[in-house]
């Protein structure tokens, strides 16, 4: 589709961002040296005239390979569908991948960092917020995968697994929260965001190595079959510049 991403300007929560650096996340990927891109706050990528992407209630699908070693408590690493504007306009108009330490007090967030959806104002890991039967930990491996899908009206899912050598398993599958209006029916708007929350709440720090997003829901199978991809490419060599 051609939906590139450049360098994301001022919204409502933050000030315009830089480019990560470029050599700043150097990786192996099947032996060869790769880069992935590392954010340390005030970084962020964003397309506010995407094409191709799901709006108002459209089912999707996403996933990236992040990290564990690269996190904060701040808002809001995410990757995904968000507004056009740089503006908070409400719940359900977001529908993106987050990962990172963050936990609102109240929720049942144990271990970490986690997966979790940013469907705006809200992040979820299931429709009351934290992890509904506790039996989610969060993902503390050097490499991270990250699915999230949500068919815009009853359902989102969320799966994870290390990226280096573990078989998906699912975090949540179950209705959209309901404590508060607008993510039943979903109201995405179709930008696209890296790095940052919708309104450019750019305190979060990260790291990407890829990612995709689709318009319309990918099955568990296709799902299962990225992640062996995924593993067979071996992933390693993870270093940190300062």
């Amino acid at each position: 589709q051609h939906n590139d991403l450049t360098i994301e300007a001022k919204g409502t929560q933050g000030k315009a961002n830089y480019g990560a650096r470029a050599d700043a996340l150097p990786v192996t990927l099947g032996g060869h040296r790769v880069y992935g891109l590392k954010f340390d706050g005030r970084m962020g990528y964003r397309n506010n005239e995407a094409t191709g992407t799901a709006r108002n209630g459209e089912p999707e699908s996403m996933m990236m390979v992040t990290s564990a070693l690269n996190v904060n408590t701040k808002c809001c690493f995410d990757y995904g569908n968000t507004e056009i504007t740089n503006v908070d306009t409400g719940e359900g108009h977001m529908d993106a991948l987050y990962f990172g330490a963050r936990c609102k007090p109240g929720q049942k967030c144990l271990g970490g960092p986690w997966v979790a959806a940013d469907l705006e104002n809200g992040l979820y890991q299931s429709a009351e917020g934290g992890n509904d039967q506790l039996s989610y930990r969060g993902n503390p491996t050097p490499f991270v995968t990250a699915f999230l899908k949500n068919d815009g009206h009853t359902f989102f899912e969320l799966r994870s697994a290390d990226a280096q050598k573990g078989p998906l398993t699912q975090i949540y599958h179950g209705p959209l929260p309901t404590a508060k209006p607008g993510y039943v029916p979903m109201q995405q708007e179709g930008g696209i965001v890296l790095g940052t929350g919708g309104d450019n709440s750019n305190r979060a720090t990260g790291l990407l190595f890829e990612g995709w997003m689709t318009k319309g829901l990918t099955t568990q199978a296709a799902e299962d079959a990225v992640q062996a991809n995924i593993v067979a490419a071996g992933y390693g060599g993870l270093q940190l510049a300062q």
